[in-house]
């Protein structure tokens, strides 16, 4: 039940800019507004039906045009009969992302909010110039970053999503400052909240900002709703994070994305969209 809510709350996330398609044994994701948001444009396999990598690489191609769409992307739940295609986009330089649902429903784990720093939600457009310049910089250390292009039509994708389905944005500063130190997204699903995107500023990174933060928005969710969902990388240091904070696993995703060959090989691996 768990496992599905979160799903529900992946879609959700796509909706706004995604068309979908139902085929037989697979599901076509296209945003022909983004097309390089990579993680929103690809296949999710429900069925691995026994074939190929390449098999599945010449259907990707038949829904994307490849002078727009020059990535592939294939996601699909973590199960035994999908295997083989991991062990395939392994010797063919994909990056293989597993990701693992997470749910808490209550607060004992909370972090207390220190006095040194002060929570604010993102409102007006001086807040959004601010993230969008928190955006892009904090970006520079992720993988999927290209510097030619920056996150300008990345974070387009955001903040039109963020109108499109109600995420509100906050984020952490020093008291009586307003400069970002961390920030996450946070939107309503049903009888769920789900949480999106946090990420704390370099300088500031180990240094509990974002388990105030997450608690902040834990203890906001249940004020009205069952819990607080959110999708974290299996094997990326946040996960402790949430584990920390009450966090339970329900559930691990596969994304295999082969990215364009213009990217510089520091920047081949997961989008983290």
């Amino acid at each position: 039940m768990i496992r599905q809510l979160v799903q529900e709350t992946e879609h959700r996330l796509l909706e706004p800019i995604c068309e979908f398609r139902q085929e037989d044994g697979y599901t076509v994701f296209k945003s022909e507004k983004f097309p390089n948001f990579w993680g929103g444009n690809g296949l999710r396999l429900i069925r691995s039906e026994n074939r190929s990598l390449d098999d599945w690489e010449d259907t990707f191609n038949k829904h994307f045009d490849s002078n727009v769409f020059s990535h592939k992307t294939f996601s699909f739940e973590e199960k035994r009969e999908f295997e083989y295609l991991v062990n395939e986009a392994s010797s063919k330089n994909y990056k293989i992302e597993i990701t693992t649902s997470m749910m808490v429903t209550n607060d004992l784990k909370s972090e207390p909010l220190s006095g040194d720093f002060a929570i604010h939600r993102v409102e007006t457009e001086e807040d959004w110039n601010r993230l969008r310049i928190f955006y892009d910089d904090t970006s520079k250390d992720e993988d999927w970053y290209e510097a030619s292009v920056g996150t300008r039509e990345l974070f387009d994708k955001l903040r039109y999503t963020s109108e499109s389905i109600g995420i509100e944005w906050f984020y952490i500063s020093q008291s009586g400052c307003n400069n970002i130190l961390a920030k996450a997204g946070i939107f309503k699903h049903g009888d769920i909240c789900r949480l999106q995107d946090v990420a704390t500023s370099k300088p500031w990174r180990r240094q509990k900002l974002a388990s105030m933060l997450v608690s902040f928005l834990i203890r906001r969710a249940l004020e009205d709703t069952d819990g607080l969902a959110c999708v974290a990388v299996a094997d990326y240091y946040a996960i402790d994070l949430y584990r920390n904070l009450g966090f339970q696993e329900c559930g691990n995703s596969v994304c295999m994305m082969k990215y364009p060959q213009h990217l510089p090989p520091s920047s081949q691996n997961a989008d983290r969209q």
